[in-house]
C-alpha cells in the first residue's frame, strides 16, 4: 500500500473516479461503497473510515437522512469524523480518533440512501 501524505493530492487522485461499475459490501448490511471509495480505502489505509460511515446508518440522524455529507478532518495523527446534511450546518454526528495516518486536512465523501441500501461514494462519483 502506498500512502499519499499531501492531502491536495490525494483530492486530485480521487478526482478522477467517475461513477462506479461495482460495489463493495460493508461490514454493515445494506450498506455499499463504490470503486472510489475501494481506492481511498486501499491508498490511505482508510477502510476504518468506510466502517465508520456504514456503522452509523442504523441509527438517528443517519437512518432518516437521504443525503449524507461525511466529513474527516485530520490533524496530526488525530482525526475528527463528523455527518452533516449540507455544506455550513451544524453537525449531527462526530466522532473523536486518537490516532491516524490519514493525510492531514479535510476530506469529504457522501452516503446516499437508495431504496434498498445506502451507497458511500466519492464526491466525484456522485
Amino acid at each position: 500500500m502506498v500512502k499519499i501524505m499531501n492531502i491536495e493530492k490525494l483530492k486530485m487522485d480521487m478526482n478522477c473516479h467517475i461513477g462506479t461499475s461495482q460495489y463493495f459490501k460493508t461490514i454493515v448490511p445494506n450498506v455499499v461503497y463504490t470503486e472510489g471509495m475501494h481506492d481511498l480505502a486501499e491508498t490511505v489505509g482508510a477502510h476504518w473510515f468506510i466502517d465508520i460511515i456504514a456503522s452509523y446508518q442504523s441509527e438517528k440522524p443517519a437512518n432518516k437522512t437521504e443525503f449524507q455529507i461525511w466529513k474527516i478532518e485530520s490533524i496530526d495523527e488525530s482525526a475528527k469524523v463528523t455527518m452533516f446534511i449540507d455544506t455550513g450546518e451544524s453537525a449531527l454526528i462526530t466522532q473523536e480518533i486518537s490516532f491516524t495516518d490519514f493525510p492531514e486536512g479535510e476530506f469529504e465523501v457522501y452516503a446516499i440512501k437508495e431504496a434498498d441500501r445506502t451507497v458511500i461514494l466519492l464526491k466525484s462519483e456522485y
